[in-house]
């Protein structure tokens, strides 16, 4: 595709409860991590110890697209007001990543 660079990034807003969602996603998405199409950051990659808000907005900031995992968990959860989730969406509304929501 012209004008794409990869790998294309994705974003993956979920809660610890969804882990296992995401874990079936990402299998779901491997063979286009495999052939070097995509890459898949989640804050469950982050390395204790580091500077963890900033490396989620890196992570947030680079992607092309943003990715919900939609649960009732999520919705209950502090993730879905905390400023990262701000971010993504002040990007969603200056029309920067795809935005793509997933029920778990």
């Amino acid at each position: 595709m012209p004008g794409m660079r990869f790998p294309i990034e994705i974003f993956c807003f979920s809660t610890p409860v969804d882990r296992p969602q995401l874990q079936k996603l990402e299998a779901h998405l491997g063979v286009l991590k495999q052939q070097g199409l995509i890459s898949i950051w989640h804050d469950h990659y982050s390395i204790p110890g580091t500077e963890q808000a900033h490396t989620i907005d890196t992570h947030l900031d680079r992607a092309s697209i943003i990715l919900f995992l939609i649960s009732p968990a999520f919705l209950a959860s502090d993730s879905c007001a905390d400023r990262h989730m701000e971010r993504a969406l002040q990007r969603y509304q200056a029309n920067e990543p795809y935005r793509i929501q997933a029920s778990a």
